[in-house]
């Protein structure tokens, strides 16, 4: 047995929006699980999305060496597997960090990532302010992907709506992962320090 570790990072530009801690805290993610797999002798891919997936420069390589992990995207995850999928190693874990922030059907998503592998985690990273919209106020909204804007006031009633609505996205992606036995657990990157007890329960192991 050859353990093995694929990395999928979202490489889309919500992932990296100015003044987010996100960015930063796919990094920290990213090079924990990556010296974790090489601790116990298990090799490591780093995929990045973009136009199609592509590995990172030196990813098999310590962290502090990796080369290329930017959040310049304008596709969303489905739309890189659409153009050009990562060769996961079969067998192999996967872990997919990413905010799951655009309209998708996850089953599509969980199902071209679980092929084939001993397991796949999905880690939901999202910033403070995806999950705490303001209470009230006028608002301009840029789409970071296309760079459409939308004018918006905000009052307690629109904030209610958004946050019933992220929270049945995160429903959906929960139904569907335990539905394809992958697992699913969400981070706030402000918050990341304290929140990495959380993976603790998580065995990045291949099963026997």
């Amino acid at each position: 047995v050859t353990p093995h570790l694929d990395l999928i990072l979202d490489g889309s530009r919500s992932m990296g929006l100015e003044d987010s801690a996100k960015p930063e805290a796919v990094a920290k993610l990213g090079a924990l699980l990556a010296t974790a797999a090489a601790n116990v002798q298990c090799s490591h891919a780093v995929w990045l999305s973009g136009e199609g997936f592509h590995r990172l420069a030196n990813d098999s390589h310590p962290p502090s060496t990796w080369d290329g992990l930017g959040f310049e995207s304008v596709r969303n995850l489905d739309q890189s597997l659409d153009l050009l999928g990562p060769r996961l190693r079969r067998l192999g874990v996967r872990v997919l960090i990413s905010d799951l922030l655009w309209p998708a059907q996850p089953i599509h998503t969980i199902r071209r990532l679980r092929e084939g592998a001993a397991a796949l985690f999905v880690l939901q990273l999202l910033g403070r302010d995806d999950v705490t919209p303001p209470e009230q106020g006028s608002l301009r909204l840029i789409d970071s992907e296309t760079g459409e804007t939308t004018e918006l006031y905000v009052d307690a009633g629109v904030s209610r709506l958004y946050r019933d609505g992220l929270a049945r996205l995160q429903q959906s992606w929960d139904d569907t992962c335990r539905q394809c036995g992958a697992h699913l657990t969400t981070l706030i990157a402000e918050e990341l320090e304290s929140s990495l007890a959380r993976l603790e329960s998580l065995q990045l192991v291949a099963p026997a």
